[in-house]
């Protein structure tokens, strides 16, 4: 789903992360370490309504 233009910007495993729970979100949040949350992150909900996040490389 979005527009075209920047959906040909997702690099191949630029997907983020799946998350279908709030613990999924903790174990995602907790194999980070804190300094990478010193930045936003993006995130999405997709077509099927799973919640996805990606820090910045």
């Amino acid at each position: 789903m979005g527009p075209d233009d920047l959906r040909i910007l997702i690099r191949a495993g630029g997907e983020g992360q799946s998350m279908r729970s709030p613990a999924d979100f903790d174990e995602w949040a907790s194999s980070r370490p804190a300094e990478e949350f010193a930045e936003p992150f993006t995130f999405v909900v997709d077509a099927a309504g799973v919640l996805r996040a990606r820090l910045p490389p």
